[in-house]
């Protein structure tokens, strides 16, 4: 490659073969096959035999030639791929990840970096580039893709985890439990921030691990999607969903009953007595309020979500109590159900139709001086289901 001046891209172009396939050969990852060397002949003007002697000088020992054996054996089987094999299946184009980095192949898995690009809960992109990290505030979520786009034949499935790294630091990650057969295109994942210490994600850092799975057989369906991109992500976090309205009602009450207390060392905690979830401790009174209340959201975003974990249940349940002891009055009840976009029947004021929840609701609103708790008044529509452990 010296004596003709050629980088790997332009000795792969000029052989006909993929830089993955040159980079193997020239970090002696895998021995020169025959076709290789054939090509490396008519370049070089050196025998065939020449470069195969070359790319089998340093022979494999028995333990490895006995491992690979009884790994291929296995594979055939069907089973998870292991770092030789799942090369192998990349340089024969059966699995693609781009851009590849054999540094990310581990021991049974490959793993993923975070990209370039993400959004927050409302849908508003957020940048990430090498230089400029974004910071991660404690309950806050962001939804984000990775660096590399995978594709799988479809006789390979991929199952999809966090880094223990991330956990450790507080960080939930949150994503599709699988890869299907047939899939191509980026991971999506949200990191939420659970601990009490800002969070900084850079560019190219480590999120997910990915087992590449062989079935015992290719599905006969062909994988479909049409909302695996990251513009039908967008438009989804857009939409004003019925768990979105629900919190656009409750942060009202939740920021009044924030209560901020004053720490040694000139710090200040912030947080609801009532509620079942960790304060937010911050150098000003009202940046660790407003760090509890994106804590809230967070932890509410993970809630309806459904996951079940003892720390979520608990809080599920203390949101609904705290729901209870909200009181509203007939006017402020009415703006509730007008939020929800509910239609009264013309013949019968107590029955609602709420579009995306309820057909016919019937629900007791109060007398004009009367109250209702917030509840109360939702949970005949169906409102507050999604909070039920």
């Amino acid at each position: 490659m010296k004596r003709l001046k050629l980088d790997q891209n332009q000795l792969a172009s000029k052989l006909g073969v993929t830089r993955q396939v040159v980079n193997y050969a020239v970090n002696d990852r895998k021995p020169i096959s025959r076709g290789l060397a054939e090509a490396l002949g008519r370049l070089m003007g050196l025998p065939e035999d020449y470069w195969l002697r070359v790319g089998f000088l340093d022979l494999p020992s028995e333990e490895q030639v006995s491992a690979r054996s009884s790994a291929q054996t296995a594979r055939d089987k069907g089973g998870t791929l292991v770092d030789f094999q799942l090369e192998e299946a990349i340089s024969l184009g059966q699995i693609d990840i781009t851009p590849f980095d054999v540094a990310l192949v581990k021991q049974a898995s490959v793993d993923f970096t975070v990209g370039s690009g993400g959004l927050d809960l409302d849908g508003k992109p957020v940048q990430l580039e090498a230089e400029n990290p974004y910071i991660l505030r404690p309950g806050q979520t962001i939804n984000f893709e990775t660096e590399q786009s995978i594709y799988l034949q479809n006789k390979y499935i991929g199952r999809v985890g966090a880094t223990t790294s991330l956990s450790r630091q507080g960080i939930l990650t949150l994503h599709g439990l699988h890869v299907d057969p047939g899939y191509e295109g980026k991971l999506q994942f949200c990191l939420s921030n659970l601990g009490q210490s800002d969070y900084t994600v850079c560019f190219g850092d480590t999120c997910l691990s990915v087992e590449i799975v062989e079935l015992s057989s290719p599905p006969l369906g062909e994988f479909s999607d049409p909302n695996g991109d990251r513009g039908a992500t967008q438009d989804l976090l857009a939409q004003r969903s019925v768990e979105t309205v629900l919190f656009e009602i409750l942060e009202p009450h939740l920021s009044k009953a924030v209560s901020v207390t004053s720490l040694a060392g000139g710090r200040f905690q912030a947080g609801i007595e009532d509620l079942a979830t960790q304060k937010t401790t911050h150098p000003t009174s009202q940046s660790a309020r407003d760090a509890f209340i994106d804590h809230l959201r967070s932890m509410y975003v993970v809630a309806i979500m459904g996951h079940k974990a003892p720390p979520l249940d608990k809080f599920r349940c203390s949101l609904l109590d705290f729901m209870k002891k909200i009181s509203l009055s007939a006017s402020e009840a009415v703006g509730v159900l007008d939020y929800f976009g509910a239609i009264a029947d013309d013949d019968c004021p107590s029955l609602f139709d709420v579009p995306g929840l309820q057909d016919q609701a019937w629900v007791e609103l109060p007398t004009s001086d009367g109250q209702v708790s917030l509840f109360d008044l939702l949970e005949p529509i169906g409102a507050v289901e999604l909070l039920y452990v």
